[in-house]
């Protein structure tokens, strides 16, 4: 296996900014070969037992692969993944030519502040194979002693030209892998994925709106309207905001695909058999309440999959 080429891929402000070629020589290309070789060893021993791409990949974090129809963009698109084929997959010969490439319309200077390396990618060579392996940096491991690979981000456009020099910590593990001849995306860890590509972070944004959407009364809850109460309450939003199942469910949440009569949603309380995980109904003021026990609850209503499940008779929270 050789590794023929490194970039970082940097971010700034939550959205991917600029790639940079690691201009490495020999010796510290094969260190970095001898360090993550094992790793991605390790990833491509498990491809064949990866499951396609499904909504259950994402709603329990299992890897999988993925295989793009060329002729349907759209389905790229709807997967959030449509920058990083255009910009990263298809964009080979401009990165090998390239010291930088940007994801704006402007390539501007390295900003050391706000600008923070997101992900590496490494072009492997492997007997007849040619490989992506992306892998996502953890910014927590700067500070703790661990092997770091020395970088110069170099911008070349009509504004002078700056080095900076970072320490940026090689990965532990391969986030995901491109395989060019058969044109599959291996993911290994589908969270990481998609943080490492602003995926998350957008469904974060999106379910804090509509989560005040919810505290404000402009979404309600079942045919009737009832308000939701609670959801104002720091404890409830961290939890909420800790299961990736939560944050997608609810911003994909949309009030006119979740109208069941609360009278339903209630009967359905009365089934669980754990109390904590009951929501708490007020019929004189038309309230729901949500706390930091039944969250997962309020989640599984207005995702309706709890509804579903009582209709096949499996009442239970997921």
């Amino acid at each position: 296996m050789i590794i023929s080429n490194v970039w970082i891929v940097t971010s700034k402000n939550n959205s991917l900014h600029n790639i940079y070629k690691v201009l490495i020589d020999k010796k510290g290309r094969e260190n970095i070969q001898k360090l993550i070789s094992e790793n991605i060893e390790a990833s491509l021993k498990i491809n064949d037992d990866l499951m396609e791409r499904s909504p259950k990949s994402l709603i329990d974090g299992d890897a999988y692969y993925f295989k793009r129809d060329r002729d349907d963009l759209e389905e790229v698109r709807k997967l959030g993944f449509e920058e990083f084929y255009t910009k990263i997959i298809e964009n080979y010969q401009s990165l090998l030519n390239s010291e930088v490439l940007t994801f704006k319309k402007k390539l501007q200077e390295y900003d050391s502040i706000s600008e923070k390396p997101r992900f590496y990618i490494f072009e492997i060579k492997r007997d007849d194979q040619w490989l992506f392996a992306y892998a996502k940096i953890d910014s927590r491991a700067l500070i703790r002693r661990r092997m770091l690979l020395e970088w110069n981000a170099t911008l070349n456009s009509s504004s002078a030209v700056i080095d900076i020099t970072e320490g940026v910590p090689l990965p532990d593990n391969v986030t995901a892998l491109f395989e060019v001849q058969t044109d599959k995306l291996y993911v290994y860890d589908p969270f990481v994925f998609e943080k490492m590509l602003f995926i998350h972070e957008t469904a974060k944004l999106k379910a804090n709106e509509n989560i005040h959407k919810f505290i404000q009364g402009e979404f309600t809850i079942g045919e009737e309207g009832y308000k939701v109460l609670g959801l104002d309450h720091s404890s409830v939003i961290k939890r909420i905001m800790q299961s990736a199942r939560s944050i997608n469910r609810i911003a994909k949440y949309n009030i006119s695909e979740s109208l069941e009569s609360v009278r339903i949603i209630e009967e359905i309380m009365t089934l669980l058999p754990e109390e904590r995980d009951k929501l708490h109904f007020n019929h004189v003021e038309n309230t729901i309440t949500v706390n930091e026990e039944n969250y997962r609850t309020f989640v599984a209503v207005i995702h309706d999959s709890i509804v579903k499940r009582l209709i096949s008779g499996e009442v239970q929270i997921i």
